[in-house]
């Protein structure tokens, strides 16, 4: 027969402090496992990021190509002169060659010249800097850290009358 009755002096619940090491150790425990996934996770999106801004400029220039093929495909007079001038060095008749040495010479009048997409690297993502953050990224303070955080939970389990 179980007995139920309070002993005198003590209530029928008391609080037990141990408690307080095992909600702390296993919370030690769970950052010990998420800490580092977010940490991949970051990298990974970051990698993802930089991946869709290659194929975004890869997409980008592709239909500038494909203006240009068409052009080709249906050259207007403009395109032959252009292509002409700048790589045949051949002028119509009745036009005078300009040669110049100034900043207006220098620009390429290739129409190729607009095919070339600039790379617009993305927005990293910047890890929080926090101490918990660096000891739970450096597998073997993340392994003293688990050892911390077992112990907490084992010295929490204890009876009362142990500790």
């Amino acid at each position: 027969m179980v007995r139920t009755e309070a002993v005198a002096g003590r209530g029928l619940f008391r609080f037990d402090p141990g408690w307080l090491w095992v909600c702390g150790g296993l919370s030690l425990l769970a950052c010990c496992m998420v800490v580092p996934a977010v940490d991949d996770l970051r990298r990974a999106e970051g990698g993802r990021d930089v991946a869709l801004a290659m194929e975004a400029r890869a997409s980008e220039e592709l239909t500038r190509h494909i203006a240009v093929r068409d052009e080709l495909v249906r050259p207007t007079d403009r395109l032959v002169l252009t292509l002409a001038a700048t790589h045949l060095n051949l002028v119509p008749e009745g036009t005078i060659a300009i040669l110049d040495t100034g900043p207006i010479a220098q620009t390429d009048a290739s129409p190729f010249a607009g095919l070339e997409v600039a790379w617009e690297a993305p927005e990293g993502r910047e890890a929080p800097e926090s101490v918990l953050q660096r000891l739970l990224t450096n597998r073997t303070a993340r392994m003293w850290v688990a050892a911390f955080a077992l112990l907490c939970v084992m010295y929490g389990v204890l009876p009362m009358d142990r500790r």
